[in-house]
């Protein structure tokens, strides 16, 4: 068999200075003896960890890959706490065998630990993390905009521009989709394609961007239309700085129209 890669997941850590800091995971699963190797995790919390996720991967219903699975979480010289990380560990490792979209949880951060009561019924439970609330208040200004965390944790307050989702559960991942996520981030990205074009001065790429944030902003509101609902903090900030860009764009397209009209 080919060797199998996740995308890159995200997670956050506190340091040894009490600082908070990003981290990735990135899980591959290649051929060889079935074995589960996990880089980066203090040797203290390796057994507990690789136990949990097997466990909780069983549990809820996750058939474990037949061959050798390598999580990767990076840096790893940087003190972090195992529990925090263990659901991101997880996903990655759905994500590189296929049961989850890669395209979903591109970068996108995940936080839980999970159940270790010895319950098999209970097992794969997402519980509530330690200093929560400064590790998503640390990826939203590093430019996450989708962090995954456990229901439990009740101290996290919405974040604008954030999409917040909330699982109880390892098997709660599958059931995310992708929503208005893809309108969001293509009008992200036209904007920042407008304002890179801005000082050009050519008109037929200014209003080629014109129309198209104009398709975006009609694609993203007619989601929100049809699942019949008052739009997200993330998505009306989407919708908003893309009506600035347009009316900054037509500003300048106007500009060059009355120039033309001086020459002429």
């Amino acid at each position: 068999m080919a060797t199998k890669q996740s995308t890159t997941l995200l997670c956050a850590a506190i340091d040894k200075n009490g600082e908070p800091y990003t981290t990735q995971i990135v899980t591959f699963i290649s051929p060889g003896l079935p074995y589960f190797s996990l880089i980066g995790m203090p040797h203290a919390f390796l057994g507990g960890v690789r136990e949990r996720i097997h466990t909780a991967m069983g549990a809820q219903g996750f058939t474990w890959p037949a061959t050798r699975v390598t999580a990767n979480i990076m840096p790893a010289s940087r003190h972090k706490d195992g529990r925090a990380h263990e659901l991101a560990v997880a996903a990655s490792i759905l994500c590189a065998n296929g049961v989850l979209d890669k395209a979903l949880f591109d970068h996108v951060a995940l936080f839980g630990s999970l159940d270790d009561d010895g319950d098999w019924h209970s097992a794969g439970r997402v519980q509530w993390v330690e200093h929560l609330p400064e590790l998503v208040s640390h990826l939203a200004g590093q430019g996450v905009r989708t962090i995954i965390i456990p229901a439990a944790n009740k101290d996290v307050e919405p974040i604008d521009r954030v999409r917040i989702i909330r699982v109880s559960s390892l098997a709660d991942l599958t059931a995310i989709n992708e929503g208005t996520r893809p309108a969001c981030d293509r009008i992200d990205r036209l904007v920042n394609e407008a304002r890179n074009l801005m000082d050009t001065r050519q008109e037929a790429l200014l209003d080629a961007c014109v129309r198209e944030l104009e398709d975006a902003v009609d694609t993203l509101n007619g989601i929100i239309e049809q699942e019949e609902r008052d739009p997200s903090a993330l998505e009306s900030a989407a919708t908003a700085e893309a009506e600035q860009t347009i009316g900054e764009l037509q500003d300048q397209l106007d500009t060059l129209d009355d120039k033309e009209r001086e020459e002429y």
